[in-house]
């Protein structure tokens, strides 16, 4: 994770939130937050993204365990577990006055994922951006840790997004995956450079215009779920049906192949390519 991390970087002075954020994913430990504790953490990241900052609200997050960084020079603030209180809930950045946002949770098993929404959140102006900082499972001291924030019941990652929901109902929620198509059970999903859903299986038009739009513009073959393909449609992610209780309709689910995501890990104008269909209005 610190490699692909790094290797995201431009100007130095653009860097500290990125080296904070492999920092925080240097250790293999993870706590299932209580219930409570997720709705606590929902409520404080309302208020983040509501503009509060300051003492008051850092006391509240300093409570759980995490420090709240505000960087006036790049204008973003982030938060990240203290070094004595790293439980696996994951790192966040936030931009005032943003719209949309991104989750990245599962960078340590989607190669190039959290790499990719490094760059998306840095060239684009989406208001806020979750990286897990944990492998989605894992062994410790002998036993099978779920770590995965796309499908546990509680987690910091759906405090977030229903955060996210209350305050921009209006705006989209992007989710960024990998999958392998060697690994597919259909032709088309093995075919296929990228896969759309939001979770259901009768999505809005939008997210076929979305599809519409990635594929004219870089040149990938994208499907959507379910009538392009029957596979990796986001039906069992925790964070979606959250999302769908709460009636908000902006939840995307990309998945995207490893041929795609090296090209836009590596690639600049992919990235623009990419966002300008994200960003716009489709």
């Amino acid at each position: 994770m610190a490699a692909l991390v790094i290797a995201a970087l431009a100007p130095a002075a653009q860097a500290d939130w990125v080296q904070q954020l492999a920092a925080a994913s240097s250790e293999r430990h993870f706590v299932q937050p209580a219930a409570a504790e997720v709705a606590r953490a929902q409520a404080l990241f309302l208020r983040l993204m509501q503009g509060e900052r300051g003492e008051v609200l850092g006391k509240a997050w300093s409570d759980l365990g995490f420090a709240l960084v505000n960087d006036t020079e790049q204008g973003l603030t982030w938060l990240q577990e203290r070094p004595e209180a790293r439980r696996g809930r994951g790192f966040f950045v936030f931009r005032p006055d943003g719209a949309d946002a991104l989750q990245m949770p599962h960078a340590f098993n989607d190669a190039m994922t959290g790499q990719i929404g490094i760059a998306l959140f840095r060239r684009g102006r989406f208001g806020a951006a979750a990286w897990n900082t944990v492998p989605r499972d894992f062994v410790a001291d002998g036993r099978r840790v779920d770590a995965d924030m796309a499908h546990l019941d509680d987690s910091y990652f759906i405090a977030f997004a229903r955060a996210f929901a209350q305050r921009h109902p209006q705006d989209h929620l992007y989710q960024l995956h990998g999958f392998e198509q060697e690994n597919r059970l259909s032709d088309a999903a093995r075919k296929a450079a990228a896969i759309l859903s939001d979770g259901s299986r009768t999505p809005a038009a939008a997210l076929h215009r979305l599809a519409t739009c990635i594929a004219a513009k870089t040149g990938a073959r994208v499907l959507t779920y379910p009538e392009d393909v029957r596979e990796l449609g986001a039906t069992t992610n925790t964070v979606a049906a959250a999302l769908r209780r709460e009636g908000f309709v902006g939840f995307v689910h990309i998945e995207m192949s490893r041929p795609l995501r090296t090209d836009l890990a590596h690639s600049p104008a992919q990235q623009r390519k990419l966002l300008s269909c994200l960003e716009g209005e489709v």
